[in-house]
C-alpha cells in the first residue's frame, strides 16, 4: 500500500499548482520519501547568516593577514578543475556540490575553526587563462598564461556569487566563524598570494 501511494504521488506531483496541493501529495508518500529540499529552511538560515556576513567581509589586506594566523582555513568551494588552474596559496578545496555533513566534518572537524572564503567573483580577469607562478624582480609571484587554456571561470552576477550559498551552507552545518573576501582582486597585484597546480611551460 505504501509503495502504491508513493507511485501515485509521483504521478500527481507534476500537476500540482499550489504549495498546499504539493504538500498534500508529499504527506501521502511513505516515510523518507517526502520533501527532499527545504527552501523555507534555507531562506530562514540565509536571513540569520546575513546578519553575520555583512560584518565579516574583508579587504584583501585583512584577508591575507587573517589567512596567516593559526586555526584559520582558506576554503575554496569552486570546482576542482578551476581550483587547479588558479587558487589562493594554501587554500583547501571542497567544491560546493559535495558539501555535506560528512565531507565538511572530514575537511574541517572543528566547527569553531575560522574559515575564510572566496570565489571566482573575487578574481578579476587580467586576461589570464592558465596561471604559472613566477618570481618577479621584487620577489612577488607573477602569473602568466599559455594560449592553449581557457579562462578559469566566468564570473557570476554579483547576486549569484558562489560566496553567498557557500556562506549560508556553512552556517546551516554549524560553521559560524566564517569570513568572506569582499573585493575583486588582481592575482598579479594583491596582498593575497595566488598559485597554480598546473605545470609551468617549458
Amino acid at each position: 500500500m505504501k509503495r502504491f501511494l508513493f507511485l501515485l504521488s509521483l504521478a500527481i506531483l507534476p500537476g500540482c499548482s499550489t504549495p498546499s496541493e504539493w504538500q498534500t501529495v508529499v504527506s501521502a508518500a511513505p516515510a523518507g520519501q517526502g520533501q527532499a529540499c527545504d527552501s523555507a529552511g534555507f531562506l530562514k538560515a540565509a536571513a540569520e547568516a546575513e546578519h553575520l556576513r555583512v560584518k565579516r567581509r574583508l579587504s584583501a589586506e585583512a584577508f591575507a593577514q587573517m589567512a596567516r594566523e593559526p586555526h584559520t582555513i582558506v576554503l575554496d568551494a569552486r570546482s576542482r578543475e578551476n581550483y587547479q588552474v588558479l587558487r589562493i596559496k594554501g587554500s583547501l578545496n571542497l567544491p560546493y556540490t559535495v558539501m555535506a555533513a560528512e565531507s565538511l566534518a572530514q575537511a574541517i572537524p572543528d566547527p569553531g575553526t575560522r574559515i575564510l572564503i572566496y570565489c571566482r567573483n573575487n578574481i578579476y580577469d587580467t586576461k589570464p587563462a592558465h596561471p604559472v607562478s613566477r618570481a618577479t624582480s621584487a620577489g612577488s609571484p607573477r602569473l602568466s598564461y599559455p594560449d592553449e587554456f581557457d579562462p578559469p571561470e566566468i564570473p557570476k552576477m554579483v547576486s549569484a556569487g558562489l560566496n553567498i550559498p557557500t556562506y549560508i551552507t556553512l552556517y546551516i552545518y554549524g560553521y559560524k566563524n566564517v569570513w568572506e573576501l569582499d573585493p575583486a582582486v588582481d592575482p598579479n597585484h594583491s596582498a593575497i598570494e595566488f598559485e597554480t597546480g598546473l605545470p609551468k611551460r617549458r
